[in-house]
């Protein structure tokens, strides 16, 4: 940075005329420009001014008419519509703000100075360019973030390393949870002038072993205007394909598909965290598909495990032609002709993947992590709790909700309470009606909120209560069960 230039951003600091300047907005851009002008032709007068320098009494009374004070440069001055002239005019060569007259090299002005040559006059000129130039090259520095931009496998290596401690993650699921994950796909489908799309919610809670429970909601079609609904309308109100709308749900052994084919639960488990080892395995598991789309299917697969997902990111880091963006925290990459992913650049958490055909849903994830053994709120309100995770010694059934998925919710049922005296498999179990509240909600993992309380009520005094018996036998009318984010 030349001297000229130092003394300029020098006084652009102190005077802070870019304090909550958007670098995105063209009026911003043209205020610091003119910012600028002006700190260049207070240079060039300043220069005029030293000694050696003056060309004449001219061209020093010139200068000065373009003179900035330093109450212009102070932070609450605004741009004018003079002043956006006067730097228009500035880059031009005209720093007057007026326009040249016709025969301007004859002009009185001119003769004041004296004739010149038309070389120096177009080096005077390219010095006012270069000057204005190296001006405009500060402005765009300081817009932009001073941190360098990192490259896309920087990124995803970062990725990678944030999420073996990214709050959703584990490396295995405890005996006492699950791992839980929501995602929304979203399919756009087109006809003669009109487009549609349909959302489907997927909720699937996957226990040690693998066996999953996989609950899909399917809405109804969305036109994307008013105008797309009428074309539809015209064309003769065609039925409009895609999935049936409703809702069911099925329990099933947990199943990957990559590429067309279907990986276990026991198989996933086994795949190598070795990026190297990793992509040979993906190639070998998909022959037909790139290892970047084998991987980023992969990566948006429930309760995979931490390890794996730091494995996948950096497979994906060593993969060619990847475009970074960064924004408000968040990374996404793109590959031409592939799908788009974005993720948590603090967490390494997947956010969302967006088609890379019109044929491909775009899938966003809403919530993911290990849950305790009471559905996570953004489910369907459970028909029954195990309290303490048992199998059935102590056992809330035939729930009846209201309000489940807000703060607190409430349900009348049954309740199956086992008196574990003198053992819990020789004790004989009561059968009860029962009223329950679950509350206090707690974030666990990404947006995965759970209730941390259960309170029941009996009608009766029960034996064989976790916390609200007394005497030997533990019985009582009411009971409760506190619960936390699991870990695994």
């Amino acid at each position: 940075m030349t001297d000229p230039e130092r003394d300029a951003l020098d006084r652009l600091r102190r005077a802070d005329p870019l304090a909550g300047t958007d670098p995105d907005d063209w009026a911003d851009r043209d205020h610091a420009a003119a910012v600028f002008a002006r700190i260049t032709a207070e240079s060039r007068t300043a220069t005029a001014e030293s000694p050696g320098t003056a060309e004449s009494d001219g061209s020093h009374n010139a200068a000065a008419e373009s003179r900035v004070t330093a109450e212009s440069l102070s932070p609450d001055a605004s741009l004018s519509t003079e002043v956006s002239d006067r730097a228009e005019a500035s880059r031009s060569g005209d720093v007057s703000g007026n326009a040249r007259p016709e025969g301007y090299g004859g002009d009185d002005l001119s003769r004041r100075r004296g004739l010149r040559s038309p070389r120096v006059l177009g080096l005077a000129a390219a010095a006012v360019v270069i000057a204005v130039a190296s001006a405009l090259l500060i402005v765009s520095n300081l817009f932009r973030d001073t941190t360098a931009t990192a490259s896309a496998a920087e990124l995803l290596r970062g990725a990678a390393a944030a999420a073996v401690t990214n709050p959703a993650g584990f490396q295995h699921i405890p005996a006492q949870g699950s791992a839980y994950q929501q995602v929304l796909h979203r399919t756009t489908y087109t006809g003669p002038g009109y487009s549609y799309s349909i959302d489907t919610t997927v909720r699937t809670q996957v226990r040690a072993g693998g066996q999953a429970s996989v609950e899909t909601t399917t809405g109804a079609p969305e036109f994307a205007d008013d105008a797309a609904r009428q074309a539809w309308e015209r064309a003769g109100s065609p039925v409009l394909t895609g999935p049936v709308r409703g809702m069911f749900a099925v329990a099933q052994p947990l199943v990957y598909h990559l590429g067309g084919q279907n990986l276990t639960w026991a198989q996933v488990g086994v795949l190598p965290e070795d990026p190297v080892a990793l992509a040979a395995a993906l190639t070998a598991a998909a022959p037909h598909q790139s290892v970047y789309r084998s991987a980023v299917q992969l990566l948006q697969a429930p309760a995979v495990p931490a390890g794996l997902q730091a494995a996948l990111y950096r497979v994906l880091s060593e993969q060619p032609d990847l475009t970074a963006t960064e924004h408000a925290g968040t990374v996404s990459i793109s590959r031409p002709g592939e799908a788009t992913f974005t993720f948590d650049r603090a967490t390494g958490q997947l956010l969302r993947v967006d088609r890379s055909a019109p044929t491909d849903p775009s899938t966003v994830i809403q919530s993911a992590g290990l849950a305790a053994c009471v559905a996570p709120l953004s489910a369907a309100a459970p028909g029954e709790i195990y309290i303490g995770c048992a199998t059935g010694a102590y056992i809330l059934n035939q729930l009846r909700w209201i309000g489940w998925g807000e703060d607190q919710a409430t349900a009348t049922g049954t309740a199956g309470v086992r008196d574990c005296t003198p053992n819990c498999a020789a004790g004989p179990t009561t059968i009860t009606p029962v009223d329950v509240t679950v509350s206090q909600p707690q974030v666990c993992g990404y947006n995965l909120r759970i209730y941390t309380r259960v309170d029941m009520r009996y009608p009766q005094p029960v034996k064989g209560l976790v916390n609200g018996g007394t005497g030997p036998d533990h019985s009582g009318t009411a009971d409760w069960w506190n619960l936390a984010c699991p870990k695994g």
